[in-house]
């Protein structure tokens, strides 16, 4: 417990009761503290194997005379230790859609015997993600694009274990979700005692995408360019394999991204929206080879930028990155015209600068 005053300051040589009462309201016990420790306190309450279970709840007192100051709720419970343990893997990292990988299941009790017979239960999570794995630092699919929700699937009709402890149940994506970007798939078990109480894994599957793919890798470090700076990337054509591929032609554009707000009348009142706009830098053309990667440098000044990278079919893959230039700080958190962008002249500073 924290002692203070209406300034937030820290309230001293104040001494706290706690009053410590069970679920049935009686009173367990009382504890003193001085608060010696800038108005600090820390008590500990010493429980008998025998403690009544349930919600207990302590007050604080300055005078047990008057009304407490605080009080909090907490829990009295038994802990018993997980009785089963189970591995899972798949025969499969990444799968197509409407291809199926196994899900291998090993279960047992922690005293030896087989985990036979348990039920098992679990959901299948479908989330974007612009990071693949085989191509480590390099990003995929438009940076600007709405993420969408999580959907999440129940696995219907999962077998029980078998005698052996084991069992494998096949999991597919049939259907994905409209996006730029690449799926995973998170699977989820649970496999349940026979008291009720179940234990729970989860493991990942990539989903290879439909169509073919461009990665944008920045080279610089901390997604940021000093001012006046140049930003260099490295760019790639994947397919939808994951094998590498050439790309004749790329168009690359670096456009600077700057917010502005809209006011608007609605039912009597005045209200806002952010706008984003973005003003285009510099572009170009660029091969991607199979066997290297392509580059594009282009100096940037102070703000925000982000480069898109693009076929010349409006059905072919396209890619955007975003980044900083000059230490910039967006208002993303707020998003109010009074959330204001900043940046640092410099990196670093000197003491008394």
């Amino acid at each position: 417990a924290l002692a203070r005053d209406g300034a937030a300051k820290a309230v001293e040589n104040l001494p706290l009761t706690f009053v410590f009462s069970r679920p049935d309201g009686v009173e367990s016990r009382r504890i003193v503290s001085d608060g010696a420790s800038a108005g600090g306190h820390a008590v500990d309450l010493p429980l008998e194997p025998n403690a009544m279970r349930g919600t207990w709840s302590v007050s604080i007192y300055t005078d047990p005379k008057q009304p407490a100051v605080a009080s909090q709720m907490f829990l009295v419970e038994d802990f018993v230790p997980d009785r089963i343990e189970f591995d899972m893997k798949a025969d499969k990292q990444e799968i197509a859609q409407g291809e199926t990988a196994n899900i291998d299941i090993d279960g047992r009790f922690l005293y030896g015997a087989p985990a036979a017979g348990l039920a098992l239960e679990g959901e299948l999570t479908l989330s974007t993600s612009r990071h693949w794995d085989r191509f480590q630092g390099f990003s995929f699919g438009l940076a600007d694009e709405q993420s969408a929700e999580p959907t999440v699937t129940p696995l219907a009709g999962l077998p029980v274990v078998g005698d052996d402890g084991k069992v494998t149940f096949p999991v597919s994506v049939d259907q994905l979700p409209s996006t730029t970007k690449l799926v995973d798939a998170k699977v989820t078990v649970r496999m349940r005692e026979t008291g009720g109480r179940a234990i729970e894994r989860s493991l990942n599957i990539g989903i290879r995408p439909q169509g073919h793919m461009i990665g944008i890798r920045p080279d610089f470090a901390d997604n940021e360019v000093p001012q006046g700076g140049t930003a260099k990337f490295s760019l790639i054509a994947v397919d939808p394999d994951g094998k590498r591929e050439a790309l004749k032609g790329a168009q690359w554009t670096l456009v600077k991204v700057e917010r502005n707000y809209q006011w608007y009348r609605s039912n009597n009142s005045w209200n806002y929206e952010p706008v984003t706009f973005t003003k285009s830098i510099a572009n170009g053309q660029v091969d991607l080879s199979a066997d290297g990667d392509a580059t594009v440098s282009v100096p940037v000044d102070w703000g925000q930028y982000r480069l898109e990278v693009e076929t010349s079919d409006p059905e072919g893959p396209a890619t955007s990155y975003e980044f900083d230039a000059g230490w910039y700080v967006s208002s993303t958190t707020t998003e109010t015209p009074d959330g204001l962008e900043i940046a640092l002249d410099k990196d670093n500073y000197a003491a008394g600068e």
